[in-house]
């Protein structure tokens, strides 16, 4: 969708600020409507709102790609994979934003726990914990948005990993909801600068003709961990609590960081090769 690809880090990062908007807003429309109509007529509301999306992709004017190859899907997955993990900063990605998926499903399917049981709150102390972690992504969506070149973006990858670690840190002995609020806030703009800036930097590097396999790898990987970290999340807390599962999350985010920061010696000369035979900053 995007002609320049210089423009590409701020359109990712605008996609993240609409959707993650719509995620601090929704809940909360959402709640006032299922008050007022009840929750049938919310699923009617929601499903006329697609009408927008439809006349937004009439309106999208897109430069065709044509191409005389013959598709194969079988060898076509294959090539798509053997890129990806033959591509040295494609591969690294791809593993760290699989486990910042993962670790950040596992602290979000025990809020409900922390916000009973922990702080003895309710609904709305959830609802405020959420909205803590959106606020946090949002900003961190804002910021990205605003930064005029690619170069560095590696480096915000593995400092994210560190404050994802502190705020987790942070949350798993808090006992009061201010402090709460304040580290789920750091965790979720960490989350989010993670997530932006891996897909800014695959797609900042990769080549447009297998663009779209590539991305579905991302996405699969992005995808495919939350399932297994909320799995994971309820498992270990059912075996050895919920605070000390949020203490391994927290550990592991600071072992990222450190593995991460040690690679990037490796891995930032190939990707600035890459951007300046792309003529990106």
């Amino acid at each position: 969708m995007v002609e320049k690809e210089e423009d590409l880090s701020n359109a990712i990062a605008l996609n993240s600020f609409l959707f993650n908007s719509a995620r601090l807003i929704g809940p909360s429309i959402g709640g006032f409507l299922i008050s007022i109509l009840g929750e049938g007529i919310c699923f009617m509301i929601n499903a006329i709102s697609y009408l927008a999306v439809l006349i937004a992709l009439l309106f999208m004017k897109v430069k065709p790609m044509t191409s005389t190859k013959t598709i194969h899907i079988i060898s076509e997955l294959k090539e798509g994979f053997y890129y990806a993990f033959k591509t040295l900063v494609v591969r690294y990605i791809l593993i760290f934003i699989a486990i910042s998926s993962l670790l950040s499903s596992i602290y979000s399917v025990l809020l409900p726990i922390f916000a009973k049981d922990i702080l003895h709150g309710g609904p709305e102390t959830l609802g405020i914990l959420t909205g803590s972690i959106g606020a946090g992504a949002l900003l961190g969506a804002i910021f990205l948005a605003g930064r005029q070149k690619i170069k560095g973006i590696e480096k915000i990858i593995a400092q994210s990993f560190s404050t994802a670690g502190l705020g987790l840190l942070v949350f798993s002995i808090s006992r009061n909801l201010y402090s709460s609020l304040l580290a789920l806030f750091i965790t979720g703009l960490s989350f989010m600068l993670i997530s932006v800036c891996s897909n800014t930097l695959i797609q900042s590097i990769i080549d447009n003709h297998i663009r779209g396999r590539v991305m579905s790898i991302y996405v699969m990987f992005f995808m495919g961990a939350t399932p297994i970290g909320s799995f994971l999340g309820g498992y270990l807390a059912k075996h050895i609590g919920p605070i000390n599962t949020i203490l391994i999350s927290s550990f592991l985010c600071f072992l990222c960081f450190i593995i991460y920061n040690y690679r990037l010696s490796l891995l930032k000369p190939y990707f600035y090769k890459i951007l300046e035979e792309k003529h990106l900053n």
